[in-house]
């Protein structure tokens, strides 16, 4: 089987992928407008702001063939893999020499093992996968889906078992707002009273909740935790 192109020498297929995320990134519209009257689909690109075009990074490229010649070597070309990785058929997974791990925030865990992330305690262990726990099943389902159809999908294209849900997991992604915003008046942060994975877990769709037209003004103390974690060293964010 034909491997993949090295880097900087792109084959044709790839080069047309190059050339709409290039189109994307100068003019999102416009691109969108281009693909609903190629394919007949309804995408909606209004709310991305243009970018400047990508640039060739050699290290990722090279990471990026390996894996793709490894799965071709396999005949592999789906989230559920031959030798069996993620019995779920989902992503993310993390491998580790010859073990496997998937869900997202099991992996944080294990990757923060040793670090300040965890705090010392066994209790206030518990209460940040507590949080862990409650971000993937009272917030994630509902901030990150609306913003997911709203900004990715559009509202045009959803289906109609989709718009029904919308009410509901709005009613539900204000409550997990208003509930942060209550527990963040008397700490600065949700566990120990230091930073862990539960902000960070919790920060990740908190902080684009206006993207599903949450108004995230209305919860001052998620604001004021926000902006302590975008001013901390080593923070960065999704255009930097």
């Amino acid at each position: 089987m034909a491997r993949v192109a090295d880097h900087g020498d792109p084959s044709g297929e790839e080069q047309e992928i190059i050339e709409l995320a290039q189109r994307a990134r100068r003019d999102p519209s416009a691109e969108a407008a281009r693909l609903n009257a190629r394919y007949g689909v309804a995408l909606n690109f209004s709310s991305y702001p243009a970018r400047p075009p990508l640039t060739p990074n050699q290290f990722l490229s090279q990471a990026a063939a390996a894996h793709v010649n490894d799965m071709a070597a396999r005949s592999f070309y789906g989230h559920l893999n031959p030798d069996g990785i993620n019995a779920n058929g989902r992503i993310p997974v993390l491998q580790d020499d010859g073990r496997f791990l998937t869900e997202s925030n099991a992996i944080c865990f294990y990757l923060a093992n040793g670090t300040s992330l965890i705090p010392d305690g066994h209790f206030d262990q518990a209460d940040m996968l507590r949080w862990m726990f409650w971000e993937q099943y009272n917030h994630e389902p509902n901030v990150a889906t609306l913003r997911f159809w709203k900004r990715f999908v559009g509202v045009e294209a959803l289906t109609d078992a989709q718009r029904i849900q919308m009410t509901g997991k709005r009613e539900a992604g204000l409550a997990a707002l208003d509930l942060m915003d209550k527990h963040l008046a008397e700490r600065k942060w949700f566990v120990a009273d230091q930073f862990s994975l539960a902000d960070i877990c919790l920060f990740a769709y908190t902080h684009v909740a206006d993207e599903a037209d949450f108004d995230l003004e209305a919860y001052p103390e998620i604001v004021r935790w926000m902006e302590r974690i975008m001013t901390m060293n080593g923070h960065v964010g999704l255009d930097d």
